[in-house]
């Protein structure tokens, strides 16, 4: 999948702040996600996740998530919302919406403008 570097980073800039809120506790500061950042959480999870399986720890995981409920330690899992079927990136197809086309049209149009005026 192709992510427009432009479009990504504009987009997620302005919400990284959001995302946590320092707390102080003790004479240090501590960080709690904020609703934005509970909203996130999955992917922060599915990246240490990556990390684990990909990187190269001398003294095994670093870092374990576990379910307060049954106490045991969990992953991330993927599945469709509407069969609850595991998947992974080869199981399903992307498609752009209208609204994404008509942002990527519209940026092109910038794009093309600035270089006619560039040139004159």
């Amino acid at each position: 999948m192709r992510v427009d570097r432009a479009i990504d980073l504009n987009r997620i800039r302005p919400h990284h702040v959001e995302t946590f809120e320092r707390l102080p506790i003790n004479n240090d500061f501590h960080h709690r996600l904020t609703q934005k950042g509970i909203d996130l959480w999955p992917i922060l999870v599915a990246l240490k996740d990556w990390s684990a399986r990909w990187g190269k720890w001398p003294e095994g995981e670093r870092l374990n998530i576990r379910h307060k409920a049954c106490g045991h330690v969990t992953a991330v899992r993927v599945v469709c919302s509407d069969c609850d079927e595991p998947i992974n990136a080869r199981d399903v197809s992307q498609e752009m919406s209208t609204a994404m086309a008509m942002e990527r049209a519209r940026m092109a149009k910038q794009a093309t403008r600035r270089k006619t005026s560039a040139r004159a």
